[in-house]
């Protein structure tokens, strides 16, 4: 993992799964060979102050990528930076119900979330988040949230929350679905791109 050094810091904090793992004065860190692990990066300057951390970074062995535009029709809008073939449009009339099966291996705990992008506005204002409901495997698992992430920024992509589910061996069915209790206080503006649907076995 490495990162552009900063003009003015002393040192830089690494955060393993939100708890603090190390100190260096590096700009490159060796993530340890293990199954699963999410971290973070702060920087320090001279007074000791701390900054937010970045953007998590994930690394996983046991990763499967479903590209939904493979099941779904894909967007026709002019957007960039994706993977695969392209991406799907989710909005208060479209694709409003997901249904799609993900087989596995083994049984246990499992990540899920979505790559996407939302250009609906600024991401501190105009309450245009884009909201979705998970079902695995006809279980109610809590919403997707999919926050702005810049006026007109379609080609920026980044990831939703993840929700920890279990999965069984073999065949599960995930829902994602726009309900009523899915509408933001714009209410009107709901919308986002979907690149693919990520899951990442966690655990032994």
């Amino acid at each position: 993992m490495n990162w552009k050094p900063i003009e003015g810091v002393s040192a830089y904090h690494i955060y393993r799964n939100g708890v603090f793992k190390e100190h260096t004065t590096s700009s490159t860190y060796t993530v340890p060979d293990e199954n699963y692990a999410e971290y973070k990066v702060s920087a320090m300057d001279e007074s000791g102050f701390e900054s937010f951390t970045s953007e998590p970074v994930v690394f996983a062995k046991n990763e499967m990528l479903f590209q939904l535009e493979d099941k779904f029709e894909a967007s026709r809008f002019p957007y960039t930076n994706f993977s695969g073939k392209g991406f799907i449009e989710i909005s208060t009339s479209k694709n409003k119900n997901i249904a799609y099966t993900v087989t596995v291996e083994k049984a246990g705990d499992y990540l899920v979330d979505i790559r996407y992008s939302n250009g609906s506005g600024p991401w501190n204002t105009d309450n245009k988040c884009a909201i979705r409901s998970l079902q695995v495997n006809d279980v109610y698992e809590g919403v997707f949230v999919f926050p702005q992430r810049g006026k007109d920024e379609w080609s920026d992509w980044g990831f939703s929350n993840s929700h920890k589910v279990k999965l069984h061996a073999g065949d599960n069915h995930i829902k994602i679905t726009f309900e009523d209790w899915n509408n933001n206080m714009n209410v009107d503006v709901n919308t986002a791109m979907l690149d693919y649907m990520r899951v990442i076995r966690v655990g032994d």
